[in-house]
């Protein structure tokens, strides 16, 4: 968690920062205002624009389990923008200036290393358009995308009917045993997400340019155990199951 909850490294050198907000179902979707403060939008922006200030392509990607609240001026309107291949200029100016006052918001009673501190205005467009933190903001919203997933309660279930199972398929693999290829992974993640005190590392920039940083190899180890790829997923995945699968791999079950 150095920069985000996790970070994806792209074959294209970009950088995807992605936070995890669970939200307890009786809590409802994400309002604009909450989403920005505790939902994570706004640290989100502050990460990102460390990294991209340190002149690495990067993008974001916030992932939630509760939705986004909809109408006029709300997180699904937001959601919907960022959807867009191209985005309208009015539109994301608009939005960016809603984004930076909330950051100003949130800046206020909490510390976030690249919002300067100063009074947010009583409303978003007394912000002028040339301001550093609408630009900002501006290029953030073009960067970033969000997705919604399911409670923690089904998100196993939702996760192998909809990806496991046919990923399987189009492999042409028997999928019968795609819950047991799933916990698998999850096993991976979670040895993989595991926290060491004092042994904290920031991968975003050590995945870029690792010849920056001395070479050692308990260093080495650390990074490794906590990077997952392609090869290290297929791996769990195409491991033979600890029991044979109830139904013969060659004909559909009744």
């Amino acid at each position: 968690e150095y920069h985000e909850d996790f970070v994806v490294l792209h074959h294209d050198r970009d950088v995807e920062l992605v936070p995890v907000k669970h939200r307890d179902r009786n809590r409802g979707a994400w309002a604009f205002g909450d989403l920005c403060d505790k939902g994570g939008l706004v640290h989100l922006f502050d990460r990102w624009h460390t990294v991209h200030a340190a002149g690495h392509p990067a993008r974001a990607m916030h992932l939630t389990n509760a939705g986004l609240a909809s109408g006029a001026g709300n997180a699904a309107e937001l959601a919907e923008l960022c959807r867009a291949d191209h985005q309208d200029p009015d539109r994301n100016l608009a939005w960016a200036k809603s984004l930076a006052r909330q950051a100003l918001r949130v800046a206020a009673h909490r510390e976030v290393e690249t919002i300067p501190r100063r009074s947010p205005p009583p409303r978003p467009e007394h912000l002028a358009d040339d301001d550093p933190l609408v630009l900002r903001a501006a290029e953030f919203l073009r960067c970033l995308r969000f997705t919604v997933t399911a409670d923690r309660d089904h998100i196993a279930a939702v996760t192998i009917h909809d990806m496991v199972i046919p990923w399987f398929k189009q492999q042409g693999w028997n999928h019968f045993d795609a819950a047991q290829s799933h916990d698998r992974v999850v096993t991976l993640i979670d040895e993989a997400v595991r926290s060491h005190a004092g042994q904290s590392i920031p991968l975003v920039r050590y995945g870029l340019d690792p010849d920056a940083w001395s070479t050692t190899a308990a260093r080495d180890r650390r990074v490794a155990a906590r990077t997952i790829d392609a090869e290290r997923i297929l791996a769990v995945l195409s491991s033979p199951c600890d029991a044979p699968p109830l139904f013969r791999t060659d004909r559909t079950p009744v």
